[in-house]
């Protein structure tokens, strides 16, 4: 692929030496701009946007200094190469050039061979340095997205956290959301009564009766044993209607009964947590419905795990029953007795 020419702006008010200079790069095949004054070449160098500069110095109007001066201070252009062409040779006149920017200089008379040599130079000096600016800017652009992605992390850890809390609080402590590394930590000293695959409806009548079993055969109370079944039927029917299958799976861990109720189908978006855990009846296409209603009302904790690799829930029931508040007027009539 063919590159373009590299593009050379001329501002000297000598016509001749303009024409001198642009007919000896114009051979070296680059592409050449002419201005004749400071305000022209500054206008020149937005609409001609070229690769180098060469400026002389004694120009009416506005130097070469301060023309250069003007072209380094903005910056969309401050990295274009300037080249000082003057007769002057008093090291002041350079210092003062070196102050306004110039890149480099060349003496009146010019030397051709000098010129094209200092030309090149510049532009292969120019293409690193616009080779090295643009790597800058993608690795601060890079950094920059990194920091926002890490910024928008914090803050949905932050919001997730805080709902987490209010809906742990507003359901009387017990509905616990869990993330997903979270569940191996709740497995962890369980005991595993039994596992059921529920595809079919059949499936979540036995995954019903198999709960009331171990439920009876632990000692809960017969309310209990119904409470826990409905919610098993509640959470299975509704795990074949949108995840198409899953697992149920019944567990003990100290004095808890656990029941796992596990699908790899479309989980609850987190926007739709707190309505269908809170709101009786709210249902989207993977939500419980009035599921969470009941279980909220039925169990002693419910834990819930949702995202885009499914859902789980897990139903627990306290077995050891709570103590009855005693009859004091019984309790009375004994103690006179």
């Amino acid at each position: 692929m063919t590159s373009l020419p590299k593009k050379i702006l001329i501002i000297d008010d000598s016509e001749y030496h303009v024409e001198i200079i642009s007919s000896q790069l114009v051979t070296q095949g680059y592409q050449v701009e002419k201005a004749y004054d400071g305000p022209a070449g500054l206008a020149k160098v937005k609409e001609f946007a070229p690769d180098l500069i060469l400026l002389d110095v004694m120009m009416p109007t506005m130097s070469g200094y301060e023309v250069c001066h003007a072209i380094k201070e903005q910056e969309e252009t401050r990295f274009i190469p300037v080249i000082l062409i003057t007769a002057l040779t008093d090291a002041h006149d350079k210092v003062k050039g070196l102050e306004a920017g110039a890149d480099d200089f060349l003496v009146k008379p010019l030397n051709t061979i000098e010129m094209l040599a200092r030309i090149e130079s510049l532009l292969r000096h120019r293409e690193l340095v616009e080779k090295q600016r643009k790597r800058d800017q993608y690795v601060a652009e890079i950094s920059r997205l990194l920091d926002l992605e890490q910024l928008r992390r914090e803050e949905e850890t932050k919001r997730k956290e805080l709902y987490k809390e209010v809906i742990y609080s507003v359901t009387g402590g017990k509905l616990h959301l869990v993330e997903r590394d979270e569940l191996a930590g709740l497995r962890r000293d369980e005991k595993e009564l039994g596992l059921i695959n529920v595809k079919m409806p059949k499936d979540v009548t036995a995954a019903r009766n198999a709960v009331e079993n171990f439920a009876k055969e632990l000692g809960l109370s017969e309310q209990k044993v119904y409470d826990l079944a409905l919610c098993v039927s509640e959470a299975a029917t509704n795990l074949i209607k949108h995840a198409e299958w899953g697992i149920v799976r019944e567990s003990r861990y100290a004095n808890f009964l656990r029941v796992w109720i596990e699908d790899t189908g479309p989980g609850i978006e987190y926007n739709n947590l707190s309505k269908a855990a809170l709101m009786p009846g709210y249902s989207t296409k993977p939500s419980l419905g009035y599921g969470f209603t009941i279980m909220l009302e039925c169990l002693d904790a419910l834990y819930l795990c949702t995202d885009q690799k499914g859902t789980t829930l897990i139903l627990q029931m306290n077995l050891m029953e709570e103590e009855s508040e005693v009859d004091l007027d019984a309790f009375l009539a004994n103690w006179k007795d």
